[in-house]
């Protein structure tokens, strides 16, 4: 009876230890949580620094990354040439890298 009692103890202390490990925020996100903010606040910063640019370069620049759309479809919704969108887009980033170096963010 007691051996039955010591391996149900030592059986549920290891269920006990797999749930907690599974709880344990490195292990629920790959990267640790203050990476995790730091990188929101970022995007949020980015975010906000690009509402700052003019309106041509704040429409190429959200529907490449936050649309994920192409030069050719920015074009046609833009009514302008896949060119144009390549320069612009060239212009927005140089602006938008301007913009984070003076917050730090950038090198």
């Amino acid at each position: 009876m007691k051996n039955k009692c010591y391996n149900l103890y030592k059986k549920k202390k290891r269920e006990i230890d797999a749930d907690m490990e599974q709880e344990r925020p490195d292990l629920v996100f790959p990267e640790g949580l203050d990476e995790r903010l730091e990188r929101m606040e970022k995007k949020e910063l980015i975010l906000k620094l690009i509402k700052e640019m003019k309106q041509s370069y704040q429409d190429v620049l959200l529907m490449q990354y936050y649309h994920e759309m192409g030069t050719d479809e920015i074009a046609k919704i833009m009514n302008t040439t896949p060119d144009n969108i390549r320069h612009i887009s060239k212009r927005a980033k140089e602006k938008l890298q301007i913009m984070l170096k003076k917050y730090g963010i950038s090198e």
